[in-house]
């Protein structure tokens, strides 16, 4: 859970744009329960946002996405393995230092939703949008 920053230090990164949001989430870090459970996730071609707690995960931290089939009474998950930090990145302000886990998260898809959502996710992970340098626009014509 040490990956994540706060989303209201955190300026909108150029270019992102909205793919899909899914409710009913429970974040776990490695394969522990957390206290963020029945939220709303948004997924952005940049990052993983949870605004009722003021999260967000840059994708630039996410080196791959597996599923884990729910079964009787569980839910399916998708488990998110995470780039470690640098130790300058390390002693930046976090919502959460490094806790249980220091190599992956969970997210619960408790009201289902979870395959659209990783199509997004591993489309986005692929384009690598937040490697795109934006254009400053063009000089008006006179």
């Amino acid at each position: 859970m040490d990956r994540w920053y706060f989303l209201s230090e955190e300026p909108n990164p150029v270019n992102e744009r909205h793919l899909c949001q899914q409710n009913g989430i429970r974040l776990y870090d490695g394969d522990s329960k957390t206290n963020i459970e029945d939220v709303t996730v948004e997924l952005t071609s940049h990052r993983i946002i949870v605004r009722q707690f003021n999260l967000s995960l840059l994708l630039s931290r996410v080196g791959s996405v597996t599923k884990e089939d729910g079964m009787f009474l569980r839910s399916d998950k998708l488990s998110l393995k995470l780039y470690p930090l640098s130790p300058s990145e390390a002693a930046v302000d976090r919502p959460y230092r490094k806790e249980r886990s220091n190599t992956h998260i969970k997210l619960s898809f408790r009201s289902g939703g979870h395959v659209e959502f990783q199509q997004h996710l591993n489309q986005a992970l692929q384009d690598k949008l937040w490697t795109v340098i934006a254009k400053p626009p063009a000089p008006a014509k006179r």
